[in-house]
């Protein structure tokens, strides 16, 4: 038991793949005892039947010999290079770590699966060495040598990634949501890049994603991945076997014909379990009822992980209406009708860009309501000053409104009144054109930069009454008061109490200088 408690999910299937069906019932239920979740995983892991993906399991093929670790023996030395421990084990190969002494360079070496056939053994790493030759990208772990050893045996080696998975990695630096995010890209990034090349990696999920410690991501095992062109031969047939279920897309677990958009699933399950910590599993349903499964599955399991932890780290930056778009997100990225997904990686990252810039996405039906709601959470303090510009406007008019019923039978006054409100409206009018696009204005000014050309205006302003350029400066001011930004206050405070003393209104001159007062 505590040897296989040591043991990772990619080892322990590979002891118990080859076991009779009685025999994977009791190998189950002993994995069980310590980790239910490799249990469920095995489970689903079994239950792929790789025959119907060409996959020989004819006793002079894989299943010739039963499998165990106690036979695995680790070479001493492969190449050039001095074994030095077993990094890991899958159904195509084993990895090791390996080190080249006359220039200190670590690398991984992977060899082909024992059990393998010898002619599949030598394809199969051939075909990963070629892959990779043609790959050159910082996210993707690139080919150092390959070759052969012991006359019979073939090797692949890679650059050496000192680093953790992809989840590992997020959760041992605790990053929320929209972290995990924009580290994501990077692996978007990669995939991309490999789809731009003809490749489909074809078995993408979070142990083949690993970050190093300074956060460079790098995508790993093209063992199984396909040029778009390659026919089906009996190699790739062969290979398309060793697949992870829980990330694999529905067509690829069928059996039917590939397509980028089947790394595209695999990528939203990746993001899925990034954010969740949870997997959904596919039903064996007519196409619809499947669909509308895995729908309500990826959608309880957001709704649970956000509700439950939005008070958390995980989720602090994620509001309602961001969720509501990553939930839409991930199922555009996972729908069980491949013609419904994401067309590739990058318009997959582009609305993930969106979700993270806070901006609307593709995937949601355009709405003006939708828009306007993004523009307001994009845009707090802009949308602010705007209904506080708006509100100042009311406020302005209900004066004049006021004064104007005071002087009702003063026409020389109400006129008078009316000019005031009229150039008072303009002079805002003019100050607020500063964020409007179609006046010319920059609709991305800063804050800082807003308030330095509404104070300008401000002190040029000459045909605004001085009652109202008085009351104007105490606005201003109040805005610099509450950034912190003292000086600049006190400097508006100043030329407000220039134009109180020319004011009619006696109580001016008084409460600019209780403000200022207050101030220092």
């Amino acid at each position: 038991m505590s040897k296989l408690q040591n043991k990772n999910l990619s080892e322990l299937f590979e002891i118990g793949y080859h076991l009779a069906s009685n025999e994977k019932v009791i190998f189950v239920s002993s994995v069980r005892q310590f980790s239910s979740n490799k249990a469920d995983e095995l489970e689903r892991m079994f239950a792929v039947d790789p025959a119907k993906m060409g996959f020989d399991l004819a006793p002079t093929a894989l299943n010739k010999t039963p499998h165990t670790f106690n036979e695995f023996e680790v070479p001493k030395i492969i190449g050039k290079y001095l074994i030095q421990q077993v990094l890991g084990i899958g159904g195509m190969g084993i990895v090791y770590l390996g080190k080249r002494a006359d220039i200190n360079q670590l690398v991984a070496i992977k060899v082909a699966n024992t059990l393998l056939p010898q002619g599949v053994k030598a394809d199969a790493i051939t075909h990963e060495a070629k892959i990779l030759a043609s790959l050159q990208h910082p996210n993707i772990a690139s080919l150092v040598d390959w070759g052969s050893y012991q006359s019979n045996r073939h090797f692949v080696a890679t650059e050496y990634v000192d680093g953790s998975s992809l989840i590992d990695y997020c959760d041992k630096n605790k990053l929320d949501v929209i972290s995990r995010i924009k580290l994501f890209f990077k692996v978007l990034d990669a995939v991309e890049y490999a789809h731009s090349n003809l490749i489909i990696h074809r078995d993408i999920k979070p142990n083949n994603i690993l970050v190093e410690k300074s956060g460079t991501v790098k995508l790993i095992d093209f063992g199984v991945s396909r040029l778009m062109e390659t026919s089906s031969d009996t190699h790739q047939q062969t290979i398309g076997a060793a697949l992870t279920p829980s990330y694999a897309s529905p067509e690829q677990l069928s059996g039917k014909a590939l397509s980028i958009r089947s790394d595209i699933y695999s990528l939203g399950a990746v993001l899925l379990y990034l954010l969740t910590g949870k997997q959904i599993k596919q039903a064996n349903h007519n196409p619809q009822q499947a669909q509308q499964q895995a729908q309500l599955s990826i959608k309880k399991n957001l709704h649970e992980s956000f509700h439950g932890n939005k008070k958390r780290p995980l989720w602090q930056r994620v509001g309602q209406q961001t969720f509501s778009d990553i939930v839409l997100v991930i199922n555009k990225a996972m729908f069980i009708d491949v013609n419904l997904r994401y067309q590739n990686s990058q318009s997959f990252q582009e609305d993930l860009q969106a979700i993270v810039k806070i901006k609307p996405i593709k995937a949601r039906k355009p709405s003006k309501l939708y828009w306007l709601k993004k523009y307001v959470a994009r845009n707090r303090i802009t949308t602010s000053i705007i209904i506080m510009a708006f509100l100042l406007t009311l406020l302005a008019t209900a004066f004049a409104a006021w004064h104007w019923h005071k002087t009702i039978q003063q026409k020389d006054e109400i006129l008078a009144a009316h000019l005031q409100l009229k150039t008072y409206a303009n002079f805002l009018n003019t100050t607020l054109k500063g964020m409007d696009a179609y006046s010319g204005g920059n609709p991305n000014i800063k804050m800082q930069e807003f308030m330095q050309r509404a104070v300008e205006l401000y002190k040029k302003e000459q045909n605004v009454s001085s009652e109202r350029l008085a009351f104007h400066a105490v606005t201003l001011s109040s805005i610099y008061e509450s950034w912190g930004h003292y000086n600049d206050a006190l400097r508006v405070l100043e030329t407000g109490y220039e134009h109180a003393k020319t004011s009619p209104s006696p109580h001016d001159d008084v409460s600019l200088l209780t403000e200022k007062s207050l101030l220092h």
